[in-house]
């Protein structure tokens, strides 16, 4: 479904609402188990509850829209989209968009095969094929590997899900993913994928990212609530 279709189709069901609030979000999303998913017709997810949680704190009102991250990045640019979630901070991001205070931390692993672990990512990288996601910014030290290793033993896809599918069908040697989502894909592949944990790449501070078209006075509220409401899980008590 495209862009507009689907921003149209969720406002007129949650037109009521939308009406009733001091602030109306367009928030870009996509199926990301299990922070933020859609099942049976309905939105589920630890980061999807917490949206919701900071936008009713906010006297706010979401619409989700769906596009990959690659495009809702470009469509809060261009402020046809209000929030994302789970983004870091950087100089370019700053240039077109306004940064909550942190609500979460994030670590980034790496996920191989059981018959390929390994128990450093510096040694591995070099010599095998990996999968990242386009648009995503990888820690420092992460970051400083990648671009050492040839292009072509680099696969760069859209979604976290075609990563569980391209190293179940031998295409990838293993993949870069957050913790929490890694230990999700390793329960839906009968834990035959390994986890390794990354040398020198510490855990990130996670914001909102807000459209610089909104009124300061959404970031001051948003981050008030962020404040006052803890995020519902950790990495060690995640339901699955």
């Amino acid at each position: 479904m495209r862009f507009f279709d689907r921003a149209i189709i969720l406002a007129l069901f949650l037109s009521p609402a939308l009406s009733q609030a001091s602030c109306n979000l367009r928030v870009g999303w996509e199926n990301w188990h299990p922070y933020i998913y859609e099942e049976h017709g309905a939105m589920k997810g630890i980061e999807y509850q917490y949206l919701m949680a900071l936008a009713d704190a906010a006297d706010c009102r979401l619409v989700f829209v769906e596009l990959p991250w690659i495009r809702a990045l470009q469509e809060l640019e261009q402020g046809n989209i209000d929030v994302l979630y789970g983004a870091s901070h950087s100089p370019e991001r700053n240039r077109f968009a306004t940064f909550s205070r942190p609500y979460r931390h994030e670590e980034m692993v790496l996920v191989t095969h059981q018959r390929r672990m390994t128990t450093d990512f510096s040694d591995w990288a070099p010599r095998n094929r990996i999968g990242l996601i386009r648009g995503f910014q990888y820690p420092f030290e992460i970051e400083r590997i990648l671009a050492g290793m040839p292009e072509p033993q680099k696969t760069i896809v859209s979604a976290d899900d075609q990563l569980l599918m391209m190293i179940l069908a031998d295409r990838i040697d293993g993949y870069l993913v957050e913790r929490i989502v890694a230990d999700w894909q390793r329960q839906q592949a009968a834990n035959t994928l390994q986890i390794t944990t990354i040398a020198g790449a510490e855990q990130e501070p996670m914001h909102l990212m807000l459209s610089k078209q909104l009124p300061d006075t959404v970031l001051t509220d948003i981050n008030s609530a962020i404040e006052s409401i803890d995020y519902p899980v950790t990495n060690t008590d995640i339901p699955f």
